[in-house]
């Protein structure tokens, strides 16, 4: 800056010169982009190079330059043809899902925060109100943190029903033998939360048959008043059970 000052034709010129020189990375963080702002073009270039190239260079930049400087669709679209080729880095899958959040594709982003394990995105989640984009995800959250998941399905029954909660875990129960065994505590642990908070939903669901076995099994302890409380499970099964 104490060299180019503030003239767009001069910072154009030397960044092309880096780039020539494979040299960005020396000067990324110095590209002005307010005063002077250079052309789209300019910006377009040193986002395309960091993809193929400098991956945390790339998330820096997405993070940091306005987004109405560059061509967000198209450096959003140059990244997913990117991923098709190639096997995609954990820092590219947060850098678009960065891009989606500047598009308010905030759905978007949300699965890929889920794919990578951050734990903040059951904040992310609550903020922008995504609760409904999560329904076919109930596995992921429960690997992730079961206990800020089942907090925030019991909460969001009304959006995310507990058939629709017990199907995923039972079916990841099934699919994963031996490692499904979590899945199953999950599913007693969620309906136990549901139990508390509202007693008649889970009969509603005719879940309560199948609570029965679960108390049973994990909690035995609470199944005396679970029995006493609830009215709907069938009393052969509890007899057996």
């Amino acid at each position: 800056p104490k060299l180019l000052f503030q003239k767009t034709a001069l910072w154009e010129r030397w960044v092309l010169e880096f780039a020539k020189l494979q040299q960005l990375a020396l000067l990324c963080r110095y590209i002005p982009t307010g005063s002077p702002r250079l052309r789209q073009a300019v910006y377009d270039m040193v986002l395309k190079i960091f993809l193929q190239s400098d991956h945390e260079n790339f998330l820096y930049l997405v993070r940091r330059w306005p987004a109405e400087i560059y061509g967000m669709r198209e450096i959003t679209d140059s990244l997913l043809a990117y991923e098709a080729r190639s096997a995609a880095s954990g820092t590219l899958r947060e850098a678009l899902a960065e891009l989606y959040i500047l598009q308010d594709r905030k759905d978007m982003a949300l699965g890929i925060f889920l794919q990578l394990q951050r734990p903040e995105v059951f904040d992310f989640i609550a903020r922008n109100g995504l609760l409904p984009s999560v329904r076919d995800k109930v596995v992921l959250m429960m690997e992730l943190d079961s206990g800020k998941s089942i907090d925030l399905l019991v909460e969001g029954r009304d959006l995310i029903t507990p058939p629709m909660v017990v199907s995923q875990l039972k079916e990841a129960e099934g699919a994963r033998g031996k490692a499904g065994d979590k899945f199953r505590m999950f599913l007693h642990q969620y309906l136990h939360q549901l139990f508390e908070r509202d007693p008649d939903l889970g009969a509603q669901c005719d879940l309560h048959g199948m609570q029965v076995e679960l108390y049973a099994e994990y909690d035995p302890k609470l199944l005396m008043n679970f029995l006493a409380t609830s009215s709907s499970y069938p009393l052969e099964v509890a007899y057996a059970v």
